[in-house]
């Protein structure tokens, strides 16, 4: 890339233009700082009287855009290794909470051989949500969409004597 800094043709860091230029002079260079600390659009009113000179003269737009974009990369390669991180934490609290289920699923088939009346540690129900749960944390782990969330029903309107119906019906369904 090359600039104009009023004596002729200079080349910038192309690597990194938000850095300091062979053209940028200690004060240029401070004023850029505080330029490049504005948020976009940025503007040179207030800065220093030669600013917007110095925009123009040193291509200050241009720099400004480029450091924009290196931090947008920061900031994305920090994001992606978070997602990354927590990801590879989910499948395996996933993997940790299914081996539980299955644990104390074996441990439920044997009591259950051994002596049916005997109850476990764990009953049916509490193994169904362990799986359940760690089936749901190794798919979103993977990368899979959650589950789309439960409907829920406005129970607002009914009366108590409705609310009672309601509440045998949701126990005998759950029974089934």
């Amino acid at each position: 890339m090359r600039g104009y800094a009023g004596l002729g043709p200079v080349d910038y860091n192309l690597a990194e233009p938000w850095r300091q230029q062979p053209f940028d002079t200690a004060q240029s260079y401070a004023v850029f700082q505080d330029f490049l600390a504005l948020k976009a659009p940025r503007r040179t009113r207030g800065l220093h009287p030669s600013a917007e000179g110095w925009r123009v003269a040193h291509g200050w737009d241009v720099r400004a855009a480029a450091y924009d974009a290196h931090i947008a990369a920061i900031r994305v390669a920090a994001v992606e290794r978070v997602t990354e991180a927590l990801a590879e934490r989910h499948a395996r609290l996933g993997f940790e909470v299914t081996t539980i289920a299955e644990r104390d699923l074996a441990r439920l088939r044997r009591a259950q051989e051994k002596a049916p009346d005997d109850l476990p540690r764990l009953q049916d129900g509490q193994i169904l949500r362990y799986l359940e749960t760690g089936i749901r944390i190794e798919r979103e782990a993977a990368g899979a969409a959650p589950p789309a969330p439960a409907e829920t029903l406005d129970l607002s309107a009914l009366s108590v004597d409705e609310l009672r119906t309601f509440r045998e019906l949701a126990r005998k369904a759950a029974r089934k």
